[in-house]
């Protein structure tokens, strides 16, 4: 029986340069203290206790639902509201 092959996993910025996410590493680290406020799951990651890793599902998954909580803001920033 084989193993399954390990998923390839990122740091942000080394996603970000990938085109994995939209956003640099910096950003990122933002964007997930306001999804935590506002109750949107964040990748958990690896960790080899200096930085963090995440598989590409894990970072979209997490941009997908962010960008998608952020839609009405940005509607009701667009009408004026």
């Amino acid at each position: 029986m084989e193993a399954e092959p390990a998923p390839v996993v990122y740091t942000l910025a080394e996603a970000h340069a990938a085109g994995v996410i939209p956003w640099k590493a910096s950003t990122c680290r933002m964007y997930f203290t306001r999804s935590r406020e506002r109750g949107i799951a964040v990748p958990e990651g690896i960790t080899d206790g200096s930085q963090n890793f995440y598989t590409e599902q894990e970072l979209q998954d997490w941009a997908t639902a962010y960008k998608e909580w952020k839609k009405p803001a940005m509607l009701a920033k667009s009408e004026g509201a």
